[in-house]
């Protein structure tokens, strides 16, 4: 999948030096991190289902990260229960998912 994203975030002109791929922050693991426009955009690859559990984690990663825009990226799809925490908490997600 981060081959894939790597692939897409090249052919729109996103320059190589603007994409982190694995990174750590505390025990926390960041799959993709990307600046766009001055804006900071993170990405969770999922290769299965996003659950809830997912979500609390990746919604912990948005707290500390405090992206501009947080993007779910899943070969599966996104579990109702998963959008609804992050409806609850009110934070913006972009899913893309299958």
């Amino acid at each position: 999948m981060a081959v894939l994203l790597l692939e897409e975030l090249r052919q729109v002109g996103i320059p190589h030096d603007h994409i982190l791929f694995e990174q750590q922050i505390g025990g926390d693991e960041l799959d993709v991190i990307v600046n766009i426009s001055e804006e900071l955009v993170l990405f969770e690859l999922k290769g299965k289902e996003f659950s809830l559990g997912n979500a609390y984690s990746f919604g912990s990663k948005i707290g500390i990260v405090r992206p501009n825009h947080s993007v779910i990226f899943t070969i599966d799809y996104v579990g109702g229960d998963a959008r609804g925490h992050f409806e609850r908490g009110k934070v913006k997600v972009l899913y893309i998912e299958g």
